[in-house]
């Protein structure tokens, strides 16, 4: 062990920093206020008429909860008042009030039409007002909220006011790497807007989520579409995970009125004859040298793996073997007879899949939820980044989306280790520890290209897979992965009191093995005390998995990080495998394993790095932490990394041996995934490959010598 570079960490003391430059990216140097991340923010919920509502608004910050008297001066949205691109450079404090308010102009209303108000994210409590009248009030800094505004709107000016209030580290709410007192490995505190705000107009009776399930084995998604008549609680994944209703009760929703036939695409066009003898009906244009299957039988009901299947006693040798643990649909039954009258007066669901820009089929229903198979399929990886696009219709209502087939398991490999596959190939994941900090707009990149950039780095130095870190990014940020082909493991983001150094910081790192004793139902332990916090966390994670349910790209949720806030990881477990079972789950990633998860996670910085496999597959998810100054490139004078270099030289020959010779060596042993510490340089912390800045890569790509 090295036990310099450990005692010189834990007992990082922040210094005066005042006096050091600011930092700016390429990107925010060259900021145009007006033209500020004017994407649509939902990817794959997408509606061709918006409005986005980021740039200058008027604000202020207040002592008093009262209605401020005049707003005068103004702040770039949605950047926090505390980034220096939002024109404030300001802390909001936790007894202070952050007033936001801009004017929405208003010609007339759309007659049988509703305006949604749309946040990405507001850090962390807010209220939302529409010519002083309350229309939404939202808790938790890293999640979307909507707020139909219709009834409240008048032609000509209306005022969009915005109240805020953060609490940061000073209580047991969601906070991630946030600090008050930052310093280390803890980084400057943000608050108010940080994403993307925008309006629509949609029909009275509108699309308000998807829920797309790849079924790889079975060549075929798994479609649900919730409108804003329903209640969520009863359709959101409930025909999937229904056992009562497999058989005759499921024979009319699973009903499909497709008209279908078998056709070669061999340049064929309407009106000629298929391979069935029909005369072909026009479809759209078909994908060359694709065979393209329709079919008039009613659809299949998939069956899922029972919960009892991904518990703590499923890791035993005997249940594992020829079993799959991302989750998988069992085959299903064709359900033969009548259909039932499903008809409720209310429109057929029309839903257009397309691969490369060609339909290969069309579908209608009477009701939102179908089975839909997928001729020929595509698998997407990150090699082969493939995507099918997505276009469903309801009424009035036409929504984008897309969506990708994938599967992710553990399984034994030929010699009998656990480990993780890939649409059913054996897949190291070889990733990065990404906590999405920018010098300039903290939480909130400059633009939609600085998340691309990051993304590509990655992959060109030799990555595929980011674990993105005690953070939610903007939904663009996932979208990016997913075209681009870059596995994601999600952390939730931690929560709780303050944490104990000694338990969490000092034990774990000396003595690794004694946090194995460690049980996570002793809340005061570790920060988890407060019934009220621990219920608003367990309501944030499930709203978080629903929330990135359908991005491909990610492949595994991480609910806990080296025990900050961790408690009843088994029950979270279970909890998020009763929301997703098509994902892998860390459930206590670095320490205080509960031997409830789908991996053996360790945490691994200043001990030598070996690997025992065992019951289940071992990922390293965090190691490396390699700290390297660049001049003028940097946050300030000193440096917080768990071991320091000073010439690039060294840094780069160490990290080259770290991710050859050494991770080869572990990855014979059984090692299924590592995770590098980190992607960038975060303020003290210049431990990342990228510069804070972004504009020094400090390596070079894997396996291509020194710098």
């Amino acid at each position: 062990m090295k036990f310099k570079d450990a005692f010189r960490t834990l007992r990082f003391k922040e210094k005066e920093t005042s006096g050091c430059p600011q930092l700016y990216t390429k990107w925010g140097e060259y900021l145009e206020p007006n033209n500020v991340l004017m994407e649509y923010p939902r990817p794959q919920l997408r509606r061709k008429d918006y409005t986005i509502l980021n740039g200058f608004w008027k604000y202020c910050i207040t002592k008093e909860k009262e209605w401020p008297s005049t707003l005068e001066d103004e702040i770039l949205v949605p950047f926090s008042p505390e980034s220096v691109l939002s024109g404030v450079s300001k802390q909001l404090k936790p007894d202070e009030f952050l007033w936001y308010e801009r004017m929405i102009p208003m010609e007339k209303k759309l007659a049988g039409h509703r305006c949604l108000l749309h946040f990405g994210a507001v850090d962390q409590f807010c209220e939302v007002f529409v010519n002083k009248t309350k229309v939404k009030q939202h808790m938790g800094g890293y999640l979307p909220f909507t707020a139909d505004i219709t009834d409240e709107l008048t032609c000509g000016d209306n005022i969009l006011t915005v109240k805020v209030t953060d609490t940061t580290d000073t209580s047991y709410h969601t906070r991630g790497k946030q600090k008050l007192d930052r310093g280390g490995m803890f980084y400057t505190a943000q608050s108010g807007i940080w994403q993307t705000v925008w309006m629509e107009w949609v029909p009275d009776r509108y699309i308000e989520k998807l829920r797309i399930t790849p079924m790889v084995d079975q060549n075929a998604i798994y479609l649900e579409i919730i409108m804003n008549d329903q209640k969520q609680e009863e359709t959101w994944g409930k025909a999937a995970d229904d056992q009562s209703c497999h058989e005759d009760s499921c024979v009319g929703a699973m009903e499909l009125k497709w008209k279908v036939r078998t056709i070669d695409t061999d340049g064929q066009k309407e009106g000629e004859k298929g391979a069935d003898g029909e005369a072909l009906k026009d479809c759209g244009p078909v994908c060359k040298d694709r065979k393209i299957i329709y079919t008039d039988a009613p659809d299949w009901y998939p069956e899922m793996d029972s919960e009892e299947s991904h518990g703590e006693e499923s890791h035993d040798e005997e249940s594992l073997d020829g079993e799959s643990h991302g989750g998988e649909f069992h085959d299903g039954k064709l359900l033969d007879g009548e259909p039932m009258d499903s008809s409720d007066g209310k429109g057929c669901y029309g839903v257009t899949v397309c691969a490369e820009h060609k339909t290969i089929l069309s579908v209608s229903n009477k009701l939102p939820v179908m089975k839909i198979a997928i001729p020929d399929i595509h698998y997407w990886s990150p090699e082969d980044p493939f995507l099918y696009d997505l276009v469903i219709t309801v009424g009035n209502d036409r929504v984008e989306s897309y969506f990708a087939m994938r599967k992710i398991e553990v399984k034994k490999d030929p010699q009998g280790i656990r480990r993780i596959y890939l649409n059913n190939e054996l897949y190291f994941q070889n990733g990065l520890l990404d906590q999405g900090y920018w010098p300039d707009g903290l939480y909130t990149a400059p633009c939609d290209e600085a998340l691309i950039f990051d993304i590509q780095t990655a992959k060109r130095l030799g990555f595929r897979m980011i674990r993105k870190h005690l953070k939610i990014e903007p939904l663009r940020w996932y979208y990016h992965c997913d075209r681009l082909g870059m596995l994601v493991w999600q952390d939730m983001v931690n929560g709780g009191g303050e944490y104990n150094k000694c338990l969490v910081g000092y034990l774990p790192t000396f003595l690794p093995k004694l946090t194995t004793c460690c049980k996570d139902k002793h809340y005061r332990m570790l920060g988890r005390r407060d019934e009220e916090g621990r219920k608003e966390w367990l309501t944030e994670c499930k709203e978080m998995v629903e929330h990135l349910y359908n991005c491909p790209s990610i492949v595994t949720w991480v609910p806990f990080n080296e025990g900050w806030g961790q408690f009843d990881s088994k029950h979270v477990y279970q909890m998020i495998r009763g929301v997703d079972k098509t994902r892998l789950i860390d459930h206590a990633s670095g320490w205080f394993d509960q031997k409830a998860g789908d991996f053996k996670s360790i945490h691994n910085y200043f001990h030598k790095l070996k690997i025992k496999s065992g019951k289940r597959p071992v990922v390293l998810s965090e190691y490396g932490g390699y700290a390297c100054y660049v001049s003028e490139h940097s946050y300030c004078w000193q440096m917080y990394g768990y071991r320091i270099y000073l010439s690039s030289e060294d840094f780069n020959k160490d990290f080259q041996r770290l991710m050859t010779a050494e991770l080869e060596e572990l990855k014979k042993k059984g090692l299924a995934a590592a995770v590098y510490t980190q992607l960038s340089d975060i303020e003290d912390e210049v431990n990342g490959l990228l510069t804070y800045d972004r504009k020094v890569c400090k390596v070079k790509p894997i396996g291509k010598g020194e710098s």
